[in-house]
């Protein structure tokens, strides 16, 4: 038998991994308000879950990341059904009022991640994006709902990431003043478009996006991807807002009382 002092370890790292899994990105006195850990032990141990694959972390050790290891941990459990039950019946019926695709996004790491959509039944697909398929933060109408809606504690911890990396999608987080007026310019009007994604030579596309909140709580962004010469920017929010703002609203409450 483990002695008790290994259990707590034990016991203290899966609430780490708990913390972390509903506010990724998240730094060392965040984790220690959330979970009461002291600072040595909170140190101690996310620097074994790093070491053991389970957690990235931030060049400046301002914050930790859960990586795709952590999702073995739940292999063989349906751990998130409410997509299954309560999303995709809701994605298809707005695919069958739209046509267009429609989507589920959520966060994951410093991409935006697509967890369900409709793209294998619309036939105004144009391209196909499997569920899995990344999408960057800084160039998706999700990602800017992601960066408008989190907690701010989340919003600092992933832009600070994002300027640690030296990937060529992330430069735009050093342009403070840009992300503060695209954040201000989203959360004013409860949405955001993404206008002319290439789609190499089958046209172009726009997204539009809204956020999806639980009990004030952002669980993902509902998107719609149109062809962009087939609407004006005014009919594209007469057709589609209200009603993926509604379908938004359902989702949340939905998930809110599963």
């Amino acid at each position: 038998m483990a002695p008790p002092s290994e259990v707590r370890s034990v016991q203290r790292s899966l609430v780490i991994l708990e913390m972390l899994n509903q506010h990724n990105g998240a730094g060392i006195s965040d984790i220690m308000r959330h979970t009461g850990l002291p600072k040595s032990t909170c140190y101690r141990l996310l620097e074994n879950l790093c070491t053991a694959g389970y957690l990235a972390r931030a060049q400046d050790g301002s914050g930790y990341w859960l990586t795709a290891k952590v999702q073995k941990l739940s292999y063989g459990f349906e751990d998130e059904r409410w997509i299954h039950e309560i999303v995709d019946p809701l994605l298809k019926e707005l695919t069958n009022k739209f046509v267009y695709p429609t989507a589920l996004a959520t966060i994951y790491g410093t991409a935006m991640i697509i967890r369900a959509n409709t793209d294998d039944i619309s036939d105004l697909s144009l391209d196909r994006y499997p569920p899995g398929t990344p999408i960057p933060l800084f160039f998706s109408s999700s990602g800017w709902v992601h960066l408008a809606y989190c907690s701010k504690e989340r919003r600092e911890a992933l832009l600070n990431i994002c300027k640690q990396s030296d990937d060529p999608l992330h430069r735009i987080a050093h342009d403070e003043k840009l992300i503060a007026s695209q954040i201000k310019h989203v959360r004013s009007q409860g949405y955001a478009i993404q206008r002319r994604q290439h789609t190499e030579e089958k046209g172009k596309t726009s997204t539009l996006s809204v956020p999806i909140l639980s009990d004030r709580t952002l669980i993902g962004a509902l998107v719609v991807r149109y062809i962009d010469s087939a609407h004006t920017p005014e009919d594209a929010m007469a057709k589609f807002y209200a009603p993926l703002k509604a379908t938004a609203r359902k989702i949340g409450k939905s998930v809110q009382s599963h």
